[in-house]
């Protein structure tokens, strides 16, 4: 992924998983700088502890499990499709957390992600 603004407060974040047959086939990460800063209402979407200081780009690659944990306790979809040919079934499927728009916070030993309404 690309974090391309260095003074970016707001991010779209997002996670996709791809099944082959019930296996995992590929993943997708997504963070993403918003372009224009809301000043809408903000509601805390995750609050996660570090024990050092990060750069937004070092934040994200690194802490991707806690954030794919707030990612699908928000919500998170999974698409099916199915094919029978031949008497041989195969199956397709994607595990998608849909993106949300978060402004991150660094504050002492944690990061503070606002979810944006």
């Amino acid at each position: 992924f690309v974090i391309s603004s260095l003074f970016c407060r707001e991010y779209f974040i997002g996670y996709e998983i791809y099944f082959k047959n019930g296996s995992p086939l590929d993943w997708r990460y997504f963070v993403s700088p918003a372009m224009v800063y809301s000043k809408k209402r903000k509601k805390l979407f995750c609050k996660i502890k570090i024990s050092k200081k990060y750069s937004s780009r070092e934040f994200f690659t690194r802490k991707k499990e806690e954030i794919l944990e707030c990612l699908f306790r928000r919500e998170g979809y999974f698409y099916s499709f199915e094919k029978i040919e031949n008497s041989f079934f195969s199956s397709i499927g994607i595990l998608k957390a849909p993106f949300v728009k978060v402004e991150v916070e660094f504050k002492k030993n944690y990061v503070f992600m606002w979810e944006v309404e």
